[in-house]
This record gives C-alpha cells, structure tokens and sequence, in this order.
C-alpha cells in the first residue's frame, strides 16, 4: 500500500500542475480489499471545459493505475468528482458511465471543501456502504421511540393488550370511546 501513495503523490502533482482550477486529494483503504479513491473538486464547468474529467481520468489510469500490480487492486480505483455546483444531468451521467480505466461517481453540490471527514462519508456512502450498519442502528432507534400523542384521552381508550383483534364487542366499544373523544374537542 506504501507504493500506492507514492504513485497517487506523482500523479498528483501532475494533476495539480495541469489542472489549477482543480483540488485533488487521495485516500487509500483496505476493506478486505485495497480501494483507491481520487477526489476531485471543482465547479462544474471546469470539468465540462475540454472534457477536463477525461484528461484527468486518463492521467489517473497511466500514472496510477498501469503502476498497480494486483488485478483486483486494479479493478477498485474510483475517481469522484466532486461539483460545488450543481451538475447537468447529461454531463453527470456522462462520467458516471465511461468505462474506461476506473469507476467513476459524481457527487454535486458540495459547497464545502473536501476534508478528511467529509471524504470518509462520501467514500462510506458511495462505494463502502459503511454507512448502511448507521442508517439501519438510527432507524431501530427510532421504531423504538414512543408516540406520544397531543391528545391523551385517545391514547388511553386504546388497550396495549393484542386480543382485541378477535373481540368484535371490544372494538365497538373501543370505537365509541374514540368518537366520544373526538366530541370533546
């Protein structure tokens, strides 16, 4: 992994040189699997110019990519492009679907700047799934909480018991206990 951020420092600065209006930042993880990501800020029509996103892909793919030996290593690089605009759908769609070199994703709309944080969460979110265990943990929490109603009276006509489902008689009842509430607002 170490020759992978000696690769990724010389493209780089390549990039860098050649693409000012650009912010270009690296990671490497090894998820069971060694992923490289490129991240790639800009506005929108910085990477439309000239197809500026193909000659950064291309760079990414020759001076990384043809570096790596392992072919599964290969197969994991990602170059996000990161818009602090909004996209054009066209364009969008455009890069997300060429196929050469490495997989390609655009996140659009970021008006922040790329921090060590905010990398981890688009990488969890875009090619991880980390962030899945997260979403599914807050979701549970919130099945958990407790409805508490703004009209108690209704709340409390409602037995917690599950045999009403078969009690006919109950459920008219329960019915009726729940129109006179109704009544009294």
């Amino acid at each position: 992994m170490e020759n992978y951020l000696t690769y990724s420092k010389e493209v780089i600065e390549t990039l860098s040189d050649n693409f000012e209006e650009f912010e270009f930042h690296f990671y490497v993880q090894d998820i069971g699997v060694i992923i490289s990501v490129f991240l790639i800020q800009g506005l929108e029509m910085h990477f439309q110019d000239n197809e500026a996103w193909r000659k950064i892909s291309e760079e990414i793919a020759l001076g990384y990519q043809s570096k790596i030996k392992s072919a599964e290593d290969k197969w994991n690089v990602y170059v996000i492009y990161v818009f602090t605009d909004k996209a054009q759908k066209s364009l969008k769609s455009k890069i997300e679907n060429d196929k050469f070199s490495s997989r390609k994703i655009v996140v659009d709309n970021l008006h922040t700047g790329i921090s060590d944080k905010m990398a981890n969460k688009i990488i969890s979110e875009k090619i991880t799934n980390s962030d899945l265990t997260i979403k599914v943990e807050e979701a549970a929490l919130k099945v958990e909480e407790s409805y508490v109603s703004s009209n108690t009276k209704i709340w409390d006509n409602i037995p917690t018991h599950k045999l009403i489902s078969g009690d006919v008689k109950l459920q008219e009842t329960i019915i009726e206990q729940l129109k006179s509430c109704q009544n009294e607002n």
